[in-house]
């Protein structure tokens, strides 16, 4: 039995954590239409995150949020979260505390679709691990605890990465595991979806009890290619290196493909290896947090 296990505050398990991925939207002419010799169609970046703690419910507001990047009256065209590919903005919410199926604490998301007057608190859609077919849903696994928005499968919708790092699997513990839902023109689905854990055959490492994979998620372009990429925490995870180290901490990064993240080509960053800065140690926790983007305007995201 590890004694780095997953420990998660009585309040925050509790709480209703809203999130919404970043919405990268076009507040200009398309750049297919510039013309020829004149400038780059500018964009705009909005980030709108919520977070309640105080784990009470509240309404939606009427209509969408103040946007400042908006320009001019809103159409129906995006290069943003869009799960059912209708052009307009959609809305992911996690909701890790909840009870459903009548299991307790499984946790779960709720999906609001955008329409050309914002959020519609009348089109949505809650799934958790229970609607999903095949799963084992048990109680407690917290599913909703990261989520993390891209398309990376390269068709014309927005997929979602879940975690739900306090997963049981194989007869372990909190070793976590991640679903990828699809998204279609009738928005995420529950089937078809790609389950990852590493006690999957082809998956790098090992589960082992504590590991709480997929704690932390963030989408990026990593090679440059039409797919998303994704970056999957596990703080907790041991490494094998001097003899083993405790809760040293891992990121496995996936690249997209044509039907979802690869799992032939992944890679495992932790500290002590020679392209991570640091040494590994026990109780790290390399991985507990994690950031992407284009910091050097190379055109591939750094992690």
């Amino acid at each position: 039995m590890r004694k780095y296990l997953l420990s998660i505050p009585i309040a925050l398990m509790m709480m209703l954590t809203l999130f919404a991925a970043q919405i990268n939207k076009k507040t200009a002419v398309a750049e297919e239409n510039a013309p020829a010799g004149g400038p780059s169609p500018t964009h705009c970046l909005f980030l709108p995150f919520i977070i309640n703690g105080s784990g009470n419910s509240q309404a939606m507001p009427a209509g969408p949020a103040p946007n400042p990047c908006e320009q001019g009256t809103p159409v129906p065209t995006t290069t943003g979260i869009d799960f059912n590919g209708d052009g307009y903005e959609d809305f992911a919410i996690g909701a890790i505390g909840d009870t459903n199926h009548g299991i307790a604490n499984i946790g779960g998301i709720q999906v609001i679709y955008g329409t050309a007057t914002g959020l519609d608190h009348e089109n949505t859609e809650f799934i958790s691990q229970a609607d999903l077919s095949g799963i084992d849903a048990e109680s407690g696994e917290r599913f909703g605890y990261a989520i993390a928005a891209a398309n990376f499968n390269g068709d014309a919708y927005t997929d979602l990465a879940i975690s739900a790092p306090l997963e049981n699997y194989d007869g372990l513990f909190s070793v976590g595991e991640i679903n990828i839902l699809f998204g279609s023109a009738d928005g995420l689905q529950t089937t078809g979806f790609q389950q990852i854990n590493q006690g999957i055959p082809g998956i790098s490492g090992a589960s082992e009890t504590g590991d709480a994979y997929g704690l932390t998620l963030i989408s990026g372009h990593f090679n440059g290619d039409q797919y998303a990429d994704l970056a999957v925490g596990a703080p907790y995870e041991d490494i094998e290196q001097n003899g083993g180290i405790e809760a040293a901490g891992a990121v496995t990064v996936f690249y997209g493909g044509d039907t979802g993240l690869r799992t032939d080509n992944e890679i495992i960053l932790h500290q002590g290896q020679e392209a991570v800065e640091g040494e590994a140690s026990s109780g790290a926790r390399f991985g507990f947090a994690l950031e992407s983007g284009d910091f050097n305007n190379d055109g591939y995201d750094e992690l």
